[in-house]
């Protein structure tokens, strides 16, 4: 092993820090709903708030490791390919954060007049079931992209 490899964590590392640690309240409230509701999987199992909140943490980290990210030999394609991808992440986050706001938004509406808006409240819990494995998938494929690495 060379002394560079022995600082750099490898891309296990930089998984867990940046894709799972950001989605570990959406997972740990998924495993203790999972368990109250005697090991049954449904729609409400796991919480689209927290998921869509997750998955912006998540894209922020990325964000900000790739704008921290150094390129051995300074080019200004791949530094704009770094740019916009930070660009795409950081448009993630945002849609993201939307998404949480419209359902916490909607839950609270429900909450207070009924299941007025509640087949909004899973067309949106839907959206982001979905929207979520966008991020994640382009996260990997970035990783190895640009060869990132975890900033510990």
């Amino acid at each position: 092993m060379t002394d560079k490899s022995k600082k750099q964590p490898s891309t296990g590392t930089w998984i867990l820090i940046h894709i799972i640690f950001p989605l570990l309240p959406f997972l740990i409230e998924g495993f203790i709903r999972f368990i109250l509701f005697d090991l049954s999987m449904t729609l409400h199992t796991f919480n689209s708030a927290t998921l869509a909140a997750s998955i912006g943490l998540l894209c922020l980290f990325i964000n900000q490791n790739l704008l921290a990210h150094n390129i051995p030999l300074p080019d200004e394609e791949e530094q704009s390919r770094i740019y916009g991808t930070a660009t795409l992440f950081l448009t993630f986050a945002v849609i993201s954060f939307i998404l949480f706001t419209i359902i916490v938004l909607l839950v609270a509406i429900g909450e207070k007049h009924g299941d007025l808006l509640q087949q909004a409240q899973y067309t949106f819990e839907s959206i982001v079931f979905i929207f979520c494995l966008l991020p994640i998938a382009t996260a990997i494929k970035t990783q190895r992209s640009f060869k990132l690495r975890a900033v510990i």
